[in-house]
């Protein structure tokens, strides 16, 4: 079977997207390059607080605007829209690194609303590549765990319509820096899911995402590798679909006998947990104040907006109802019972399991984070949840290899929190 079609963003189709790529191209390093060092000039008189040096904050600056910049260029045009081929990997080129199919669900499997969903749109679940990184780079690809093996299952970011959880990809890190810093985790999987594909063409709208991700959960149980020994782990819009898969299989266990268990600990960098524009155009919300600090899109950004109708089935009313969907807005502010037509709360976390909670304190989904942590402590108790914030941390900080040294210090914090130190 050929690979799952990842083809998304909002303008893909266009005859002039040619042209907008070799404008890019050129202003880049002419004109963009330079305008982002003059607006860091500022930083050479008074670094950030908690900045090393200015030439720190200046280097960050500029890496910050840049991939600002690159997102907005994948969002309008597709850059990033093909799918890796998982069968060419080689260990030459990637040592311990694997790609392997994961297998279509089981009909059984797909139960209660989500099912309902998937016939509404016309969803299903198909083969899709999966990728194993080992630290022991002699291990063979979907070897049978060792009894008590600990295994990493990552959901990677873009906002559903981005980047790719290949082995050589730019998420890639996030995986790594678990087998660099934690001893207890010697490899891990994750699934290239279906992306969005806003536009004309729509396809692959909720819960496309949730099956793949289902199917990529099943298969490492089907393996051999316990629940209580497996970590969820997903950043940004891969928060945002561990968060779905973990509610997923909390909710319906009664509704389907063969379903696994939820997983035994759940690791969210910088999720996103709001869908819809609750609190969005306020002058004190994070999605503003930390605008000119992050390089990650407000949810009130208009190619934001696309992708999320999308997400939600290009429905009419779709962004104003995203506030009542708990499996992709458990932080809306509706749902936490915070608003005048919703005064008490109707969402739960109660079940699930120990979690981790890492946000940046610059980003722009600083406040929509914080709001489902409070939920998150209130539900499962402080013995079983942290939340851990980076002082002047990015939207998913965790990601980016030259975010140093707080990448490492909490990389090793949750390495700790995971072997119960």
């Amino acid at each position: 079977m050929a690979p799952a079609q990842r083809t998304s963003m909002l303008y893909h189709d266009q005859p002039l997207k040619g042209f907008y790529l070799a404008g890019q191209a050129f202003a880049i390093p002419f004109f963009y390059a330079p305008y982002w060092f003059f607006t860091s000039i500022p930083y050479f008189f008074k670094p950030p607080p908690g900045e090393k040096s200015r030439a720190h904050a200046i280097s960050r600056h500029i890496r910050i605007s840049y991939l600002r910049q690159m997102m907005r260029i994948i969002m309008r045009t597709g850059l990033s829209s093909s799918v890796p081929d998982h069968t060419r990997i080689t260990p030459p080129k990637l040592p311990g690194s694997y790609g392997v199919w994961v297998p279509p669900l089981a009909d059984d499997l797909i139960v209660g609303d989500i099912r309902s969903h998937a016939e509404a749109f016309d969803v299903s679940s198909i083969q899709i590549p999966g990728y194993w990184i080992h630290k022991d780079h002699n291990l063979k690809a979907g070897e049978p765990p060792k009894p008590g093996e600990k295994v990493l299952y990552y959901t990677h970011g873009g906002g559903y319509v981005a980047l790719t959880a290949h082995p050589d990809g730019p998420m890639a890190p996030v995986p790594r820096g678990f087998l660099e810093h934690c001893p207890s985790i010697t490899r891990t999987f994750s699934t290239e899911y279906r992306l969005l594909c806003p536009g004309a063409k729509a396809a692959h709208p909720f819960p496309t995402a949730l099956l793949d991700a289902l199917a990529g959960y099943t298969y490492l149980v089907k393996l051999g590798f316990k629940e209580e020994d497996i970590v969820l782990c997903g950043d940004s819009a891969g928060g945002n679909l561990a968060l779905a898969l973990t509610r997923y299989l909390t909710d319906n266990r009664r509704k389907a006998a063969n379903l696994p268990r939820a997983p035994g600990a759940l690791v969210l960098f910088s999720p996103w947990v709001d869908m819809s524009e609750s609190f969005e155009a306020s002058p004190v919300a994070s999605t503003t104040k930390a605008a000119a600090h992050d390089w990650a899109s407000p949810v009130n950004d208009e190619e934001m907006k696309r992708a999320i109708k999308t997400f939600l089935g290009n429905k009419p009313d779709e962004i104003a109802n995203a506030k009542r969907y708990i499996y992709s807005s458990p932080a809306s502010p509706y749902l936490l019972g915070l608003t005048p037509d919703s005064t008490t709360r109707k969402i739960s976390f109660k079940g699930y399991p120990r979690t981790w909670l890492d946000l940046g304190g610059s980003e722009v989904l600083h406040d929509q984070i914080k709001r489902l942590g409070v939920a998150m402590e209130e539900d499962l108790g402080k013995d079983k949840f942290v939340l851990n914030e980076c002082p002047g941390g990015i939207h998913g900080y965790i990601s980016f290899v030259w975010f140093e040294p707080e990448r490492s210090k909490n990389m090793k914090k949750i390495a700790g929190w995971l072997d119960g130190v």
